[in-house]
């Protein structure tokens, strides 16, 4: 049984889509892009078509997926893209919002 979790973020969407709603008039942009129940229903979905007996678990996970919706200068206007990164239980941190652990530590900010 593999345990998984879903992360979605859309940073710097709505700031984009508002944006080009006003220049154009156009509430479509906002429609065409996947929502966060959407998206983790199409990631559980592709997780379950690979292992049937997966189960989400959002305290513990052993695999995370994680979604995120970019703004991307150069692309259609009702384009989107997307970085999905799927990463092992060492690498994220479920509390207290599943995110990436930082792989350096950041020895600049501590004292001696």
């Amino acid at each position: 049984m593999i345990k998984f979790a879903v992360g979605y973020s859309r940073r710097g969407i709505d700031e984009t889509v508002n944006k080009t709603q006003k220049n154009d008039n156009n509430s479509s942009i906002q429609q065409g892009l996947m929502d966060r129940q959407q998206c983790f229903k199409v990631v559980a979905a592709a997780v379950k078509s690979v292992a049937k007996d997966a189960i989400v678990d959002l305290k513990s996970p052993e695999v995370a997926v994680l979604v995120e919706v970019l703004p991307i200068s150069g692309v259609p206007v009702g384009s989107s893209v997307a970085g999905v990164s799927v990463l092992p239980a060492e690498l994220v941190s479920a509390k207290p919002r599943l995110c990436v652990k930082a792989l350096v530590s950041d020895t600049k900010t501590k004292k001696k």
